[in-house]
């Protein structure tokens, strides 16, 4: 369960919310988990404490959500895709209860965006953020940049599937490559000659991946389909991958392979 601080809520930003052990959530967060504020019932990785979600409190009687920290120091610009950040709080979650990702009013109003989550009842990894931004913006390790609000957990239906993975496991198809850069008229283009057949592309796009248009792709290439999805790029259907990783000769006779 978590354990209640009665208090009035002082102007300007919210306190952070204190832990069980006295200790409030956003000092631990710019404290950088110091190991002088570890209590003897948490473990301890390196110098730093795991904390719990149950280990959190609301900031006052009335609150309906703890705060949740960076760890890391944050840089975002409108052009990027949406970052992973980590809090530093792991679960499980209380028993009979799922919890809701949400944001802070005063990030949204700068159009910094916390995607909403679900972090599910049987999850037991670290709570990490998915957010974006439309304008420049940054946070320093300790920033309050969203909320966790935990709902009663109704069981539906019975699934004998057991979670394996972390953050993220349960969609297979989350892997996406996105375009980084507008990409303009006056686009920079490069030809290349990968195993003997010559191709002209974009370069310079920002994506970390090679992609070959279906119509151009030689029949005699084995391929597979893959789960990543293409973002920024119009509509793609269906996205295959090379089986075989592929010799690729550059505009200066650069020798490289590639896996398209």
């Amino acid at each position: 369960k978590w354990a209640t601080t009665v208090g009035k809520r002082e102007e300007g930003p919210a306190s952070g919310p204190a832990t069980n052990w006295g200790i409030p959530n956003s000092a631990l967060c710019s404290s950088g988990f110091s190991g002088t504020t570890t209590p003897t019932a948490t473990s301890v990785s390196g110098n730093k404490p795991v904390i719990t979600i149950q280990q959190l409190s609301p900031a006052t009687n009335g609150s309906a959500a703890v705060d949740l920290c960076t760890i890391q120091a944050v840089s975002l610009l409108p052009v990027e895709p949406p970052q992973k950040i980590p809090t530093g709080v792991y679960g499980p979650l209380p028993e009979g209860t799922v919890g809701l990702i949400l944001g802070r009013s005063s990030l949204n109003l700068k159009g910094v965006q916390i995607h909403t989550g679900v972090v599910d009842s049987d999850y037991k990894g670290e709570i990490q953020l998915v957010i974006s931004s439309s304008v420049p913006w940054s946070a320093s390790p300790g920033d309050r940049i969203a909320q966790l609000l935990l709902l009663p957990y109704i069981k539906v239906g019975n699934s004998e599937i057991k979670r394996t993975g972390g953050f993220g496991s349960t969609d297979q198809t989350g892997k996406a490559a996105y375009w980084a850069n507008l990409v303009s008229e006056s686009r920079p283009v490069c030809k290349a000659i990968i195993q003997g057949k010559q191709f002209e592309g974009l370069v310079d796009t920002g994506a970390d991946i090679s992609v070959i248009a279906l119509n151009q792709w030689p029949k005699n290439w084995p391929k597979q389909k893959d789960v990543t999805r293409l973002v920024g790029v119009g509509t793609a259907s269906e996205v295959y991958e090379s089986t075989m990783i592929l010799h690729c000769l550059g505009p200066d006779n650069q020798e490289n392979t590639v896996q398209p």
